[in-house]
């Protein structure tokens, strides 16, 4: 697939990061950077939960005269333009990370999906007599996308019918899970339909959709967006980000972007 294509692909899916309000007359919409020790770069945050960005930063927004706001971004542009190719693994964790002009951006999944996904791996190992694979353990740049083989959805567009059946993909397992019907189900129903699930890594996802030797047709896959949270926080949250602190309190404002929005979230 194209990088046009590739960028289509993951449009539809939102992304929210902590920017600079609009109200205020200096960096208004640039992102607010983050630091943490030992690492010289500025830190750039995006999350698929507009509430886990606000768990992240609420203790730094009480320290800070700046106000921000939760701005939404398409992901495809995101990943287009910043992620791209250029990760790099390193560190005792084996870390994915992606750093262009001295900004680490990173993108976090909701917690609660990373624990599962793990959960899954493990459980999988654990049946299969196997090796749990080293996925999943850092809290960002490590995105789980949950799928069902036996899972397909039509399209709203016109046309032949076989060519309307799309393969969908889930960044949240309880989505797949309504999907398929399962939620109600019984306990030994929902162990049974857990251990069918699969799990890919969104990095290698698009790094397959490059590819010519790719074995899946991609065009017939759609990403389905989280559905939106409830007003409640994820349970948990990145220990290095409460580690962090905004480097909007160093220089009064974030640093501006040139990023297109799909729409503020202000709380």
């Amino acid at each position: 697939m194209t990088s046009q294509e590739i960028e289509q692909f993951l449009s539809n899916i939102p992304v929210y990061a902590i920017t600079v309000s609009q109200q205020e007359k200096i960096n208004a919409g640039g992102l607010v950077m983050l630091s943490e020790p030992n690492n010289p770069y500025n830190i750039a945050c995006f999350f698929f939960n507009p509430l886990h960005a606000n768990a992240i930063f609420a203790p730094l927004r009480e320290k800070s005269s700046i106000k921000w706001d939760v701005t939404g971004f398409s992901l495809g542009s995101i990943w287009m333009d910043l992620m791209k190719n250029d990760f790099t693994t390193g560190g005792e964790n084996g870390v994915v990370s992606c750093i262009q002009d001295q900004v680490e951006y990173r993108i976090l999944a909701d917690p609660n999906d990373l624990l599962e996904a793990r959960t899954l791996l493990e459980e999988t190992a654990e049946k299969e007599g196997g090796t749990v694979p080293s996925v999943f353990q850092s809290s960002y740049n490590e995105i789980p996308v949950f799928f069902h083989d036996k899972l397909r959805l039509m399209a709203d567009n016109t046309g032949k019918e076989e060519e309307n059946v799309l393969f969908p993909m889930y960044f949240s397992l309880q989505d797949l899970k309504d999907a398929h019907g399962q939620s109600s189900g019984n306990e030994e129903d929902e162990k049974k339909y857990k251990s069918e699930v699969k799990i890919g890594d969104l990095r290698t996802i698009v790094q397959q959709m490059q590819s010519d030797s790719a074995t899946t047709d991609y065009r017939k896959v759609m990403l389905v967006p989280p559905t939106p949270p409830a007003q409640s926080s994820p349970s948990t949250t990145s220990s290095s980000a409460e580690e962090s602190q905004s480097k909007d309190d160093e220089t009064d404002g974030g640093t501006a972007l040139n990023l297109p929005t799909t729409g503020d979230w202000s709380d």
